[in-house]
């Protein structure tokens, strides 16, 4: 056998006893004069391949403080290499810390905030990771060895979510873990990742609102801050973008701008979600608008600034003016909606492609535009004046030619 105890395996102590000062012997140790037992014990064991072992701790890192504590540990380690799976690094207490959940799980927020840093990940998203961290994982899984974190630990995690919360938002909790557990895996950290389970989102076309609705929202707007939501409304880009986008960033000589940078709470990001900036069209019923504001302006100036404090404007402004615009309205549809979305599907409408209007959206992925891919009950009705140019129905459901095309 490869891994064979060469001996029974001793329990030790360190300690005297605090009264005659002499050793603890037997089995249990104690001292049989003064009655006393010692407060601190240790497995002495030798094991193949391991060599010598002092082990003080049992695998969740508590001390060995009796002979009887130690008694069990000793029991459990015989039967581990009977079994071929014992590690040693699981009873030392110095190993065992590296190996707990809120240690590994802090570092792997460490290293997504140096990311962060660097400007490979979004200040809001590793703001998101924090409190996923805080508030959900440290809850369930704080002291336990990630080694012992199996499938049901995680099916447990995933049904004591709150209840309250939205499926997106569970979706990106479970995922984010599910990313720790990944690397933990990539680093041999541990051997085998747990399963997690499929959170399915449904996929709803995004709720929007035709040109004419829009323009009513947009004249609800006081006139000094109407400009940046017109730029959002016919131009279609993100909130954070608008609010990021700079006088150099547009040539007007060909009617077209790049995104380069974003808004990610208070930080501004020299990249974009995707990564990838090309070239967009401006949209006509903007472009007199863009000039006005690009006027007399230095490159590095920004486009949009918020009147009252002359510096681009503040999500949380961009927030309140909406909601205002909401109750005013009696309206219940986020800004995203009411902008971008509705963008996206009035051009849907008037026909455009799918691959032009992700070029406009600036989505580099054809499969981020197909949620647009909805039909209109005007497009369904088109379709089935069609079928009514061919077949007509009689009054007793019968088939009548109306053609020979």
């Amino acid at each position: 056998m490869d891994d064979t105890l060469s001996m029974s395996g001793t329990i030790r102590t360190k300690e005297k006893c605090p009264k005659c000062r002499g050793p603890f012997k037997g089995n249990p140790l104690g001292c049989k004069k003064c009655k006393t037992t010692p407060g601190r014990c240790f497995i002495d064991i030798y094991v193949k391949r391991h060599g010598r072992i002092k082990i003080y701790s049992d695998r969740h890192g508590h001390l060995l403080d009796s002979h009887r504590r130690a008694a069990r540990v000793l029991e459990a380690i015989r039967y581990e290499i009977d079994q071929h799976i014992f590690d040693p690094s699981k009873y030392v207490s110095a190993d065992l810390k590296t190996f707990l959940f809120e240690t590994l799980i802090e570092a792997w927020y460490e290293s997504k905030d140096k990311e962060r840093e660097k400007g490979n990940l979004a200040q809001s998203y590793t703001r998101c990771l924090k409190r996923y961290k805080d508030e959900f994982y440290l809850k369930s899984f704080k002291g336990i060895d990630v080694r012992e974190i199996r499938t049901y630990h995680i099916q447990q995690f995933y049904e004591k979510l709150p209840s309250g919360l939205s499926l997106k938002y569970i979706k990106n909790i479970i995922n984010a873990l599910e990313n720790f557990f990944n690397i933990l895996r990539r680093l041999d950290k541990i051997e085998k990742k747990p399963a997690f389970p499929t959170v399915t989102l449904d996929r709803k076309a995004p709720r929007w609102i035709d040109r004419v609705t829009q323009h009513e929202l947009l004249n609800a707007i006081p006139e000094s801050d109407r400009p940046i939501f017109t730029f959002l409304a016919f131009q279609g880009i993100r909130p954070g973008e608008a609010r990021a986008l700079k006088v150099r960033d547009i040539d007007f000589e060909n009617e077209c701008f790049i995104v380069l940078r974003t808004y990610s709470d208070r930080i501004i990001r020299e990249r974009v979600k995707g990564k990838v900036s090309r070239p967009r069209a401006i949209n006509p019923v903007v472009l007199t608008l863009l000039k006005e504001h690009c006027s007399g302006k230095h490159p590095e100036a920004f486009v949009f600034l918020n009147p009252r404090t002359n510096r681009p404007y503040a999500q949380n402004t961009i927030n309140k003016i909406w909601a205002e615009v909401q109750t005013a309205k009696k309206l219940d549809l986020p800004l995203y909606n009411a902008t971008r979305h509705s963008l996206a599907s009035n051009l849907l409408k008037d026909g455009a492609d799918l691959k032009s209007i992700g070029d406009i959206l600036g989505h580099t992925d054809i499969r981020t535009t197909l949620k647009y891919a909805h039909s209109t009950i005007e497009n369904q009705r088109i379709a089935f004046s069609k079928q009514g140019q061919v077949v007509e129905l009689s009054s007793r459901a019968g088939l009548k030619k109306l053609s020979d095309e």
